[in-house]
């Protein structure tokens, strides 16, 4: 967990687009793959993407307390096979996987992989069923229903600030389908929290719960010799008063996995201010 936290983090903070697969991937659950006269460890993993594979099946690993330590005479080995079954999501499915997504992070609760530029276009693409630019409360309202997605009363007036849907009038532009999804994703909701957190934990060299310009320098050179915008850094730290919370960084982390194709200077700013909720815009008639 600690070393993909820090993959993400110091990728992130390179300033050069990463593949999403960094962020979207998620591990196969298994149980140990490893378990020796030494070790009893989970070592041995697979990781996939959601929003393009599905998850079929995993063999059960084998129980060792009967066979004894590995490797033996049944187990030459000293890890074990992960051995799990994949089927390649269609387009339909595919997109589906990825407007629920949207849904899950502005009305839902549960952890979540953060979707990619190309992937939120795809999802407002679906969204906006009129094919009109905006998202209108209507076309909200049948995707919830095609998406069988339950949702509290009152949620579809929440999204678009109305107190009450007025005939589609108003609606999400691009933009504000976009920005309503990034205001919600705080590092609370991503799957791998725990990996940048134990990440932020990492670079705090003198482990008192704060982050300075100086700790992450020198814990990212340690890490790797790669060019970083330091500069960039420090616009961020000095937006932060300095310093920076695990709260603080890890949102601001989650933040900069967004977007891959902005400039990385822009992605700083944008997570430097408070987010906004999706922007309303009136169509015209």
């Amino acid at each position: 967990g600690e070393i993909r936290g820090i993959a993400r983090a110091v990728f992130q903070v390179h300033g050069k687009p990463a593949h999403s697969f960094l962020w979207n991937a998620v591990d196969v659950p298994s149980g140990f793959t490893s378990g020796t006269d030494c070790r009893k460890v989970r070592i041995d993993i697979v990781m996939y993407q959601p929003t393009l594979l599905q998850l079929i099946d995993v063999s059960t690993l084998p129980d060792l307390s009967s066979t004894g330590p590995i490797p033996n005479l049944e187990h030459p080995s000293d890890h074990l096979p992960v051995r799990c079954e994949f089927q390649i999501k269609g387009d339909h499915k595919r997109l589906r996987h990825i407007a629920k997504n949207w849904l899950d992070c502005i009305a839902g609760k549960m952890r979540l992989v953060p979707l990619s530029d190309d992937e939120l276009l795809e999802a407002f693409n679906l969204f906006d069923r009129s094919n009109s630019g905006v998202v209108s409360p209507a076309d909200l309202e049948e995707c919830l229903a095609d998406l069988d997605f339950d949702v509290s009363d009152g949620f579809v007036d929440r999204v678009f600030g109305l107190g009450s849907v007025q005939n589609g009038a108003m609606g999400l532009t691009e933009d504000g389908f976009v920005e309503a999804y990034k205001s919600c994703l705080t590092h609370h909701r991503l799957r791998c929290r725990d990996d940048l957190e134990r990440a932020f934990r990492f670079f705090d060299v003198n482990n008192n719960g704060e982050l300075t310009l100086e700790e992450l320098k020198h814990s990212l050179q340690e890490v790797s010799p790669i060019e970083y915008d330091f500069d960039s850094l420090e616009q961020l730290m000095a937006r932060g008063g300095g310093k920076l919370t695990c709260a603080e960084f890890c949102d601001a982390i989650a933040r900069l996995s967004i977007g891959g194709g902005e400039s990385y200077r822009r992605k700083l700013n944008l997570v430097c201010r408070s987010p906004v909720p999706g922007v309303l815009t009136r169509r015209s008639s």
